[in-house]
Order: structure tokens, then sequence, then C-alpha cells
């Protein structure tokens, strides 16, 4: 009976905390909307591609344990990557048909490029090379200028992929390090330029003067997928998750929220190291998915319905922005 009890409890803490994710999308797509209506007053509505980047590296660790740790590289390749690129494959070939009568020559011919990119999974590096991104003044006019998230997206399933090959061949912990090392250096990475800012400001002696990452760039958003699957790895301990009244679990759900919602929300110049406190945010509302009438008010109809379509809505809303800003 004792194990009935612990797998009905599991299995309750699953469900809770799938609708949790679920809404978590809906949240991030709706922030990533905003910002693309209107980036003037939501300058930092795309910290919401943040949300889903730890979302996505959760939810890869957690099929994996499923599979208890093995994986086979066909299957994890059509459903990862094939099932990423199929609706892709549709909206590429019918946004450019379209784009024909609604786009002028310069704008069509780089969406022709950016779209052909897409299609092969390096929308980002295209878009570094001709640097372009939300804030050039041709950002616009480019119905794809929002697929560098799913080329980001496609090249973190072939390195997660990879690291499960290793892993077979690692012991536990080594392969946990590995998860470690990984997420801290890229991290290090992403933020160099900033903490290389704020050290000059002290005053203290630093190196020389660096260039800021692109957010195009695959390696230095690895750290958010990292810090889903660790999330992942080490699961909460059952006496801290599982009581729906507990008042510490409210209280963290209320602060990941927080996290996730004032920068993205916000004005201010400056908030580019906020970007680690969406992922903390969004950590701590997957880790505590039990908050009593917190998670019922969270998970409610229409944040479930629009987390259930945000990856059409993320294909389709950049297209159809492009076009009315044409017209």
């Amino acid at each position: 009976s004792a194990s009935l009890h612990k797998y009905i409890s599991n299995l309750k803490y699953i469900l809770i905390n799938m609708k949790q994710i679920t809404s978590l999308r809906g949240l991030a797509i709706i922030l990533i909307i905003l910002f693309h209506l209107n980036p003037e007053h939501f300058p930092y509505g795309y910290f919401g591609v943040e949300v889903f980047l730890v979302i996505s590296g959760y939810l890869l660790m957690k099929s994996l344990q499923k599979q208890q740790m093995q994986i086979r590289l066909g299957e994890f390749a059509r459903k990862k990557v094939l099932r990423l690129f199929t609706p892709v494959a549709v909206i590429v070939p019918l946004t450019l048909l379209a784009g024909m009568f609604l786009l002028d020559y310069t704008d069509l011919a780089t969406a022709s490029s950016t779209g052909g990119y897409t299609l092969i999974g390096a929308a980002n590096r295209f878009l570094a090379v001709i640097q372009s991104d939300y804030f050039a003044q041709d950002s616009s006019g480019n119905p794809f200028l929002h697929m560098w998230y799913l080329a980001v997206t496609a090249q973190i399933y072939l390195l997660f992929a990879g690291g499960c090959v290793l892993y077979r061949y690692l012991p536990k912990r080594a392969a946990a390090s590995l998860f470690w090392i990984a997420g801290i250096g890229s991290f290090l990475w992403a933020y160099s330029y900033p903490i290389h800012n704020l050290l000059q400001e002290i005053g203290l002696p630093v190196w020389e003067q660096v260039r800021p990452t692109s957010h195009y760039m695959t390696l230095p958003r690895l750290w958010e997928v990292c810090a889903g699957i660790l999330l992942a790895i080490y699961p909460p301990p059952l006496s801290s998750t599982r009581c729906e009244n507990s008042k510490k679990n409210a209280l963290l759900f209320i602060l990941g929220m927080l996290c996730i919602l004032v920068p993205a929300l916000s004005r201010g110049k400056d908030v580019s190291l906020c970007s680690a406190a969406v992922v903390l945010g969004t950590c701590l509302v997957i880790r505590y998915a039990e908050s009593g009438r917190l998670a019922h008010w969270f998970n409610n109809k229409l944040l479930l319905w629009i987390g259930g379509i945000s990856f059409s809505l993320y294909l389709v809303h950049m297209p159809l922005i492009a076009f009315y800003h044409s017209w």
C-alpha cells in the first residue's frame, strides 16, 4: 500500500506539474507577442524565450528519465527534430507565397534567405551574419526573424542527443557534473560583457574590452536549457512539494512569478542581467507546482488553452505582424 500511495502521489504531482508548464508556455507566448506587437511599451517581452528554453531542458530530461536514461537516436530525431520542423515546412512556403503580394522586393529577398536557412535549422547563424535583430531598422519586414529560436532549439536537441550518448559510458555523477560544467561555462560566456562592465565600474582590473554575445547563438543560451535539465535531475524532496497548503510553496511560487513578470514588463534602460532572474523564476514555478489556490488561479482555462497552442502561435504571429507593418 505504501508503494501504491507513493505512485499515486507522484502521478498527481506530474499532472499538476504539466498543467503548470502549459500555463507557463501560455504566459511566455503572451509576453513574446506583446513585445513583437509593441516593443516600445514591452521592450523586454522577449524574456518569454528564456521560459521556453528552461521548459525544453526540463521536458527533455524528464522524457529521458522515463526511458530509463536510454536514448534511441532515430526515435529521438523523429519525435523531436522532425516534429519541430514539419509545421515549419508548411509555414515557410505559405508565408513566402503571401509575401510575394504583401512585401516589397528587399523584404521578400531577406525573407526568402531567412526562410531557406530556417528549413535547415540555421536561421540563427544567417541572422547573425547579416547583423539583423529585433531592434534593427529593417526588422519589421522580415516575417522569419523569430525563427532563430527554432534553430537554437534544434541545435540544442542535437547537443542533448550527443550528451545522452556520452551518458552511457560515464558514471552518473560524472554525467551530472558535465551538465553543471556546461551550464556554468555557458552562463559565464553569456554574461561576459555585463560582468566585464560591472567590474570595470567598480574599479577592479579586468581583461580587454569584450563584445556582447549574440542572443541568436546556441552556446550562450545553453545554460538556460541546463537549468531545466538540472531541475529534472534533482527533484524536490517529497516533504516540500506534496503539501498543498504550504505557505513556503506559495511564497516561492509568488517569488517565481515576480522573477518572470517584473523583468519582462519592465521599461528600464538596462536589464541585461535580468534573464537570470527569469530563469530562476521559471524553475521556482515548475518546482513548486502545488501552491493551493495560487496554482488553481494560474492554471485557468484561458492560459492553459493559449499554452496548448503556443507553438502554433509562435510560428504564425511574426509573419502576420510583418504583413501588417508592410501593409
